[in-house]
C-alpha cells in the first residue's frame, strides 16, 4: 500500500469514528506515578505502642476499612507508629468509618527519629470535622523522623467509645529529597544554558486533527449520503497539486553566544553523605539511650539480688541459731533422764 492510500484511509476514518479512538492515555499514566507512597502502610510499618485501654490498635494501619483501634473516650488516647522509613512528612490523613461511635476531634502530631525519647518535634494541631472520611491534613517540616506519635484531645458526639478505623502517612524519605534535589539543579543548570526540556509526544489524533477541519489539507470532501452505508467521499484535485509543490526547508536562525554572560550554577544542598552521617549520629545517640536505659535496669536487679542474699544469710545463721538452742536443749532434757 502506497503513502497515498494509506493517508486516504487515515482521513476518511477520522470522519467516520469518533475522536475519543485516538485519545492519548498517558495521562492516568502520569497521575499514578506521581501519587506518594504512604509510610504507614501495615506492609512495612507498625503500631510499637499506644494507651493500655486500647484495644487492636494494629487495625489502624492494616488498610481494612472494617477494622478499628477502640477505645472508651474518657480515656487519654495516642498511639506511636515506626514508619517504613525515615522521613520529612507532609501529610497525615485519618478517619473512623464506624457509624456508633465518636468521632476524633482536637488532635496533636509529634515526630521523632529515635524511640524511645522524652523529646518529640511538634509538626501539627489539628481539628478533624465530624465526617466518617479519610480527611488529610498538613504536617510542618522539622526534619526528618521515623516515628510518628498521635494524640487525641477531645471527640465528637457522646457515645461511650472512640474508634480510629485508618492512618496514613506521607511524606520524602533522605533518597527521595536528594535525587530530588539533583534534578531540580540539572533543570536549573539546563534552562540556563538555553537547552529546550522534551516535551511529551502528542498523539496520532491531536497531529491529524486540524486535518479534519480543511478538507483541502486532507485533500477529501465528505458528502452526505441518503444510504446507511458509508458516506461519499471524492478526493479534490487539490490533493494531487500538493505534491508538485517544492519543498522549502525552514531557516532555522543560529543561536548567538552573548558578550557578557555569567555562570549561574544552583545553591548546592549539603551531601547525602552529611544526611547519612546524621542518621547515623542519631542512631547511635538512640543506641546509647537504650544501652543506658539496660544497664540502670540490670544495676536494679543486682540490687534486689544482693538483698535478697543478704536476707537468706541472715535467715540461715538464725535457722543455725535456733537449731543449736533445740540440740542444747534435748541434750541437757537427756541428761536429766540419765540422772
Amino acid at each position: 500500500m502506497n503513502l497515498l492510500a494509506r493517508h486516504l484511509i487515515f482521513c476518511v476514518a477520522l470522519s467516520i469514528f469518533p475522536t475519543n479512538v485516538f485519545a492519548d492515555k498517558s495521562d492516568h499514566k502520569e497521575l499514578s506515578e506521581n501519587r506518594s507512597k504512604n509510610y504507614a502502610s501495615g506492609e512495612c510499618a507498625k503500631v510499637i505502642e499506644s494507651n493500655p485501654e486500647a484495644k487492636k490498635a494494629s487495625y489502624i494501619i492494616n488498610g481494612m476499612t472494617d477494622e478499628y483501634m477502640l477505645n472508651p473516650c474518657g480515656a487519654k488516647i495516642w498511639f506511636v507508629i515506626e514508619l517504613c522509613d525515615s522521613i520529612q512528612a507532609t501529610l497525615i490523613e485519618i478517619a473512623s468509618y464506624e457509624l456508633y461511635s465518636s468521632n476524633p476531634k482536637d488532635f496533636t502530631v509529634y515526630v521523632s527519629d529515635i524511640y524511645p525519647t522524652e523529646a518529640w518535634n511538634l509538626i501539627g494541631h489539628f481539628t478533624a470535622a465530624d465526617s466518617r472520611t479519610l480527611q488529610a491534613f498538613d504536617l510542618k517540616q522539622v526534619g526528618f523522623g521515623k516515628f510518628i506519635r498521635v494524640e487525641l484531645h477531645s471527640h465528637y458526639g457522646n457515645e461511650h467509645y472512640c474508634v480510629i478505623s485508618e492512618v496514613k502517612v506521607y511524606g520524602a524519605s533522605m533518597m527521595e529529597e536528594y535525587l530530588g534535589s539533583d534534578n531540580q539543579q540539572e533543570n536549573g543548570n539546563k534552562t540556563h544554558k538555553n537547552h529546550k526540556i522534551p516535551k511529551r509526544k502528542t498523539s496520532a489524533y491531536r497531529v491529524y486533527r486540524n486535518m479534519m477541519t480543511e478538507p483541502s489539507v486532507c485533500g477529501l470532501t465528505v458528502e452526505p449520503s441518503t444510504d446507511v452505508g458509508m458516506p461519499n467521499v471524492t478526493v479534490n484535485k487539490m490533493f494531487y497539486e500538493h505534491k508538485e509543490q517544492p519543498i522549502l526547508k525552514p531557516i532555522v536562525p543560529q543561536p548567538t553566544q552573548p558578550s557578557n554572560v555569567t555562570n549561574r550554577t544552583a545553591p548546592l544542598k549539603p551531601s547525602i553523605f552529611v544526611e547519612l552521617g546524621n542518621k547515623v549520629k542519631a542512631m547511635e545517640a538512640s543506641l546509647k539511650y537504650q544501652i543506658e536505659d539496660i544497664e540502670k535496669r540490670l544495676n536494679e536487679k543486682n540490687e534486689l539480688v544482693k538483698r535478697a542474699e543478704a536476707k537468706v544469710t541472715k535467715l540461715k545463721l538464725q535457722f543455725e541459731s535456733f537449731a543449736l538452742i533445740i540440740i542444747t536443749y534435748y541434750v541437757y532434757k537427756l541428761m536429766l533422764d540419765i540422772m
